[in-house]
């Protein structure tokens, strides 16, 4: 054979090898990017996840409680000072309030009854029976946060405990 066209074969097979060493190494380098990628989402989904499913409902419990505490603080001022009646009424809008966009995240799911809104209308009646439901339903939402935070600070332990599992 002519030297010509053996080194034509020898090129185009070098070029072919070339070719395909390529392909495989773009294949596989686009393969690991989607990897990290990939890991970087899970990652993301992770940290939302925890802002969403924990920190979240942890601080409502946390205001709740302060909610609360203020309501109980005005409730007693205006058994002392009946001139306070606005600040109670400001006390119950803004409890109220911040109820209405919390309440999703103190329960488990939206509440039929809750010991908040029972809280807020017993600290507005300012009657005599009406202190008496406060303080029931005083005791009763400590028993609640209590009770939503244990669950909360529990089911993120299980999914810690499931993160750094093998």
């Amino acid at each position: 054979m002519n030297d010509a066209i053996i080194g034509a074969i020898i090129a185009a097979i070098v070029s072919a090898f070339v070719a395909i060493a390529s392909l495989a190494f773009q294949y596989l380098s686009k393969k690991a990017e989607r990897a990290d990628r990939r890991d970087e989402r899970l990652s993301e989904y992770q940290e939302w996840y925890r802002r969403t499913l924990f920190e979240r409902p942890l601080s409502a419990v946390q205001a709740g409680y302060g909610w609360r505490q203020r309501l109980y603080d005005a409730v007693i001022l205006i058994s002392h000072d009946s001139s306070q009646v606005e600040q109670l009424r400001e006390a119950c809008r803004q409890a109220r309030d911040w109820y209405d966009a919390n309440a999703l995240y103190l329960h488990d799911g939206l509440p039929t009854a809750s010991a908040f809104n029972g809280l807020i209308s017993a600290a507005a009646s300012r009657t005599e029976d009406g202190r008496r439901i406060f303080f029931e339903h005083f005791d009763t939402l400590k028993q609640e946060l209590s009770q939503r935070a244990k669950q909360l600070l529990s089911l993120e332990a299980v999914r810690a405990a499931g993160e750094t599992a093998p």
